[in-house]
């Protein structure tokens, strides 16, 4: 008896284990295609990443959804292929609509978006700097 109730425990966690990961894959399905109808793109595949991350290797976590897809703009016919995260940092795909995608070939200046970094003001601080040193 002892060893049925072991049993039956493991096919649980297994059988929940299953059920979390199909869920996630759905939603994050779901945030793909939902992406690909806002921006007027054909999906034509949407290959899910197990282990390679792509450009998202490291600025993902284990709850987001890589995928590297290709995609034809239903206006201009034109194929493009990059890779989509889905889902944001902390709760992945469950509850958001989150998605960012960075197309193949896009350069690393367009990639990631930089804070500008604020603007002195020199010719202001000097003056101001003069002036009272003058004084």
């Amino acid at each position: 008896m002892y060893y049925i109730n072991n049993l039956l425990g493991v096919v649980l966690v297994i059988i929940l284990f299953l059920g979390i990961l199909w869920i996630t894959m759905k939603e994050g399905n779901r945030i793909l295609a939902g992406w690909a109808r806002e921006n007027s793109f054909d999906l034509l595949e949407a290959d899910y990443c197990w282990f390679c991350r792509g450009p998202f290797w490291f600025r993902s976590t284990k709850a987001q959804s890589i995928y590297h897809i290709m995609v034809r703009d239903k206006d201009s016919g034109e194929t493009r292929s990059g890779w989509a995260r889905c889902g944001n940092w902390f709760w992945g795909v469950w509850g958001t609509n989150a998605i960012k995608v960075i197309w193949e070939g896009q350069s690393a200046k367009e990639k990631f978006s930089f804070k500008p970094k604020p603007k002195w003001k020199s010719a202001e601080l000097l003056s101001k700097a003069a002036h009272h040193n003058l004084t």
